[in-house]
C-alpha cells in the first residue's frame, strides 16, 4: 500500500495539533500534490496564528478542535501527521482515532519528543512539564508596547 502513495502522492491529510503551522508550511513547499490539509489545533492562541499563516492557502483548512473529538467525514485520508504534539494526547485513543479516520493503507506519520518514563497521571504531568521547560525558557521575549501583541500572546508570555 506504501507504494500506492509514493506513485500518487499524499493528496488528502489531516496535521493535529498544528500551532502556528511552522512544519505545515514546510510539507506544503516539498509536497506540490497535496491537494488538500485539515489542521486540527485546540489552542484558541496558536489556531489564530494558524489562521493568518494560511490566510492565502486555499489547500489548508483550520479547524480549532481537539483532535479526539473531531469527525472527519472523509474516508478517503491519504495520511494523519503529527508533529511535536502527539505526546499531549493519550496514546491509545490517539492512535484508534487514527486508524478511524485513515482510509485503508492510509499512512500515520509522527515526529515527536518522548516524555520520560513515569508511572501514574501526576509523574506524567511532571515529565511532560519537564520536556517542554527545556525549550521554552529560551523563546522567552520581552513584552513592550511596540510588539503589539494580543491579549491572548501576552497572557502566555
Amino acid at each position: 500500500m506504501a507504494s500506492t502513495h509514493s506513485k500518487q502522492g499524499l493528496k488528502n491529510i489531516i496535521d493535529v495539533g498544528t500551532g502556528p503551522g511552522l512544519p505545515l508550511t514546510m510539507l506544503l513547499e516539498l509536497c506540490s500534490e497535496v491537494q488538500s490539509v485539515t489542521a486540527i489545533e485546540p489552542s484558541p492562541t496558536a489556531y489564530n496564528h494558524l489562521l493568518l499563516q494560511f490566510s492565502k492557502e486555499k489547500r489548508v483548512r483550520a479547524v480549532q478542535q481537539d483532535f479526539l473529538q473531531f469527525n472527519h467525514k472523509n474516508k478517503s485520508l491519504d495520511a494523519i501527521i503529527s508533529v511535536s504534539s502527539s505526546h499531549h494526547l493519550d496514546t491509545a485513543k490517539f492512535l484508534q482515532k487514527s486508524r478511524e479516520l485513515l482510509s485503508e493503507g492510509g499512512l500515520l506519520l509522527v515526529a515527536d519528543g518522548m516524555i520520560s518514563p513515569f508511572s501514574c497521571r501526576k509523574s506524567r504531568q511532571s515529565n511532560l512539564l519537564k520536556h517542554h521547560l527545556r525549550y521554552i525558557a529560551d523563546t522567552l521575549v520581552i513584552n513592550s508596547a511596540e510588539q503589539k501583541l494580543s491579549y491572548d500572546e501576552t497572557k502566555l508570555i
